[in-house]
């Protein structure tokens, strides 16, 4: 809701009239929150409304076009709050670990995913392959030190330095291995 709220304010005034109506909110919450010490449903807030400031919707005029400004806005008006929530805070997933249980279409077409990981530097490990999806893009990070058989299996090249990206993005899923079946999915 503050999403949607800040978007008019954006809208009717100007875009750092939204982004200042994010940030007293978020200070009012969190103070009503310190009143309150034990109301879990605030906690996550400041980390929404800080993915939210960060966000393309709210970032600097100098940093997006007023043409994809718009776009975004009003793509945004229409998402549900799931949507918007992988949006202002993408959803990261470990690939080069991935479960048995995961990245198989069940009876019904629905893959389970790996656990969703905390969005932090730390997670993010050298020898690791991690998905970043905010529910427009998903980008795939690759670790340099991965391991050379999951490059093999995924990619079709046994080292690091082999990868193309385009040739990278064509390639997951359509190799003839499990591993490259589960991520593609």
């Amino acid at each position: 809701m503050m999403s949607q709220i800040a978007l008019k304010h954006a809208l009717q005034h100007n875009l750092p009239h939204g982004r200042r109506m994010l940030e007293t909110q978020c200070q009012q919450f969190v103070q009503a929150g310190n009143l309150c010490p034990n109301v879990e449903a605030l906690q996550f807030l400041p980390l929404y409304v800080m993915g939210m400031l960060k966000s393309p919707a709210f970032r600097g005029p100098n940093d997006i076009t007023a043409d994809m400004r718009t776009y975004i806005w009003m793509r945004l008006e229409n998402l549900m709050v799931s949507q918007l929530s992988a949006y202002y805070y993408p959803r990261m997933m470990a690939l080069h670990n991935i479960p048995d249980h995961c990245g198989i279409p069940d009876e019904n077409g629905i893959v389970t995913l790996p656990d969703m990981l905390n969005l932090t530097s730390e997670i993010m490990t050298q020898d690791g392959v991690f998905l970043l999806e905010d529910g427009e893009t998903m980008n795939v990070w690759i670790g340099n030190t991965v391991d050379p058989g999951f490059l093999q299996a995924v990619f079709g090249v046994s080292s690091f330095d082999q990868l193309d990206p385009a040739a990278a993005e064509a390639a997951i899923g359509t190799r003839a291995d499990p591993v490259s079946n589960k991520v593609g999915h």
